[in-house]
């Protein structure tokens, strides 16, 4: 048994850099994991490379979204185990 088997990640900011190595990390252990970006290309290949535990949510991009942007869908049906976070935002976020 993995150490991950059974469990959902989020990874924001997956689609390349330390995301990206997050996801990998991730896959390997036996996750499913959600990789949230704003870059849709990269995220895309991404996911297709890492198999059929990984799928692709694209964030959008707008004043304060790295506070409220959230997946909901198609993610909102799996059971969250852990949501690391490579994504970065410049703008002032809004409580």
């Amino acid at each position: 048994m993995k150490r991950f088997d059974n469990r959902t990640v989020i990874d924001t900011g997956g689609a390349r850099g330390l995301g990206a190595s997050f996801a990998r990390g991730f896959v390997a252990e036996g996750a499913n994991v959600v990789i949230a970006d704003v870059l849709e290309k990269e995220g895309r290949t991404l996911a297709d490379e890492l198999g059929k535990q990984t799928i692709f949510f694209r964030l959008k991009r707008s004043r304060g979204w790295c506070c409220s942007s959230r997946p909901t869908k198609p993610v909102s049906r799996l059971a969250l185990s852990l949501l690391p976070t490579a994504a970065t935002c410049s703008a002032p976020c809004r409580s």
